[in-house]
């Protein structure tokens, strides 16, 4: 907020917890006399008509994603996080993976967009309206999903999901 900057949420942890973090930021920018401003949301993206494809071709890309974010960034040495002043959340993250593994669904099936195109509809507009999103952005081929999936995903969402989010209106920042 101080740099003039806007936020950019690739999601971490639950939309309720970034939707406070949004409100703060905007505070602190409205007290230093800055109009508040509306995030850049990303979320993972697979949209299907066959719910039996979730298992295999989204949560496995989920944990592939996981594993090489894991092993890219060192995440299961929570250690050194400890040592660099504010990566509490990167020490927190490593200290859990370190005991429980990469690609947890409980916070994925929170935070992603997936399922039919009813399904990723439903879960962008609950994303809108936790975070008062400027744009979003989804990513279609993540970990190992093959190419035709993804493909597949973004062609079924492009034809009937987005012009759903088109009808809607962008909201006031948080």
């Amino acid at each position: 907020a101080d740099a003039d900057l806007s936020l950019i949420v690739v999601p971490q942890k639950e939309w309720d917890e970034y939707s406070e973090d949004i409100r703060v930021y905007n505070a602190r920018r409205r007290e230093a006399g800055k109009d508040a401003r509306r995030p850049i949301v990303g979320c993972n993206v697979y949209c299907t008509n066959n719910l039996d494809e979730i298992d295999e071709v989204f949560w496995s890309a989920v944990h592939d994603h996981a594993v090489s974010a894991i092993n890219h960034y060192e995440l299961d040495e929570p250690e050194h996080f400890k040592e660099v002043g504010g990566y509490d959340h990167y020490a927190d993250a490593a200290y859990r993976i370190k005991e429980g593994g990469a690609g947890s669904r409980h916070t994925h099936s929170h935070t992603q967009i997936f399922g039919t195109p009813e399904m990723c509809l439903e879960a962008i507009l609950e994303i809108q309206d936790k975070t008062h999103p400027e744009e979003m952005y989804g990513v279609f081929k993540f970990g190992e999903m093959p190419l035709e999936k993804s493909k597949a995903s973004m062609e079924l969402f492009a034809k009937e999901v987005l012009p759903e989010i088109h009808k809607q209106k962008l909201m006031d920042a948080l």
